[in-house]
């Protein structure tokens, strides 16, 4: 439901292979990064991102406007019962309030002092949100819309929590990451009145969580490993229950990179989203590749049925489908690709390292160099052999100053140069 703020390495671009159905951008107002979306029906529609951006759609995204919603900080979950009453959580303890579509948004105070990654309602009074400050988790729950928070306490590890859910106002879920850094879940049946431990058995660090009754959920994750000098290599995980959560057992996604969100409208159709969109129509035993045309990531995604869905990221970006993503995917295992690519760096903007890919159709020796706006070579991020394929790499512009900097991909036959800014 939100991009997860925690100190992992995330994953960057979205593939670049177009099919003739399926997703389409739709015109941002910002290009400050999106975390979070919700649709309470195929018209209407809110975001949430950075700088406290709130935009908002009354015809499926036709056209989004964009909210005044007295935050500076970062926004990173959003949730609407209907299409008037709503809430957005974010940094620096921060929710809003609408009783009017977004018109007018007001500040309530949760007393957590935390940041709050999540939440959720499940009608006009009752909700909870969740978070933490780096060392304990936070759950919150109010029973009157908000004007009052009270902390509730939970049987976990965690020192984070990035998502909740609840399918009722007795049964829900929160997922995040335990002290040692692996994934975590906790579960109520009374209205968090008490949260019990459930075992994740993945120890990657999760980041989102969907149920579509009691029984049957979702989680999703991963990360990215920085391994010396420059290579990064990631993993990603999805986690299905039938059970409640009694049982969780990891489905095989086919691809590699980390997930940010995911949704699905019953118990088979869903959705993951990250630095591509996968899709699954048997409730997650197999999942195929959707790509889209676009640079970018992707951090949420939410389908009111199976045909109508939205995914927004970094920068800004907003995708659209009414065709469930369309008819034309690919395996995750099939994902070579077919040309020579330097793909723009995330994050862009950066402080003070980035992440870098690039494409390579065929083996062979490569260069991946770096320049200041004087041409200066500042570093070299690989020179040598490299097997065909999409590779990433780290670069750390901590001993740097602030500035224009240029990243040129050379090999026998191609040269490709993106810029990107190192701000401190």
């Amino acid at each position: 439901m939100k991009r997860f703020i925690i100190f992992f390495i995330a994953g960057v671009l979205i593939g670049k292979t177009a099919f003739a159905q399926g997703w389409e951008q739709q015109i941002s107002p910002t290009a400050n990064t999106l975390n979070a979306l919700v649709f309470v029906d195929s018209s209407y529609g809110w975001a949430v991102g950075d700088s406290g951006t709130i935009i908002h759609t009354t015809d499926g995204g036709g056209t989004w406007t964009l909210q005044i919603s007295g935050a500076s900080s970062q926004l990173s979950d959003v949730v609407f019962v209907d299409a008037n009453h709503g809430w957005a959580v974010g940094g620096a303890d921060t929710v809003l309030h609408t009783t009017d579509g977004g018109g007018t948004w007001t500040i309530q105070i949760s007393d957590s002092g935390s940041y709050l990654s999540g939440v959720d309602f499940v009608d006009a009074n009752q909700g909870w949100a969740v978070g933490g400050d780096g060392s304990v988790c936070t759950i919150v729950h109010t029973t009157n819309g908000g004007e009052t928070w009270l902390t509730q306490t939970s049987d976990t590890t965690s020192y984070y929590l990035g998502d909740v859910t609840f399918v009722d106002g007795s049964n829900g879920w929160a997922v995040g990451i335990d002290h040692y850094g692996y994934g975590n879940i906790v579960h109520t049946t009374d209205g968090g009145n008490t949260w019990t431990q459930q075992m994740s058995g993945t120890w990657l660090p999760l980041y989102d969580v969907d149920f579509v009754d009691m029984t049957n959920g979702w989680a999703v994750g991963g990360k990215c490993s920085w391994v010396p000098p420059h290579d990064i290599v990631c993993e990603n995980v999805i986690l299905h229950t039938t059970d409640g959560g009694s049982t969780w057992t990891i489905q095989t996604s086919g691809t590699m990179e980390p997930l940010q969100g995911v949704d699905f409208v019953d118990a088979s159709n869903g959705w993951a989203v990250g630095r591509e969109i996968l899709h699954t129509t048997d409730g997650g035993g197999t999942w195929a590749v959707q790509t889209i045309e676009t640079d970018g990531y992707l951090y949420d995604v939410d389908f009111v049925d199976a045909n109508n869905g939205w995914a927004v990221g970094w920068p800004g970006v907003i995708l659209h489908t009414t065709d469930g993503g369309g008819m034309w995917v690919k395996s995750g295992a099939n994902t070579m690709p077919t040309e020579f690519a330097l793909l723009q760096n995330y994050p862009n903007p950066f402080n003070a390292t980035t992440t870098i890919a690039y494409d390579l159709p065929r083996a062979g020796h490569i260069s991946l160099r770096m320049f200041d706006l004087l041409g200066r070579e500042v570093a070299v991020l690989k020179d040598g052999f490299v097997e065909a394929g999409t590779h990433r790499v780290m670069f750390d512009g901590s001993g740097l100053a602030s500035g224009i900097y240029f990243a040129r991909l050379e090999t026998a036959v191609f040269s490709q140069t993106k810029k990107m800014i190192l701000l401190k």
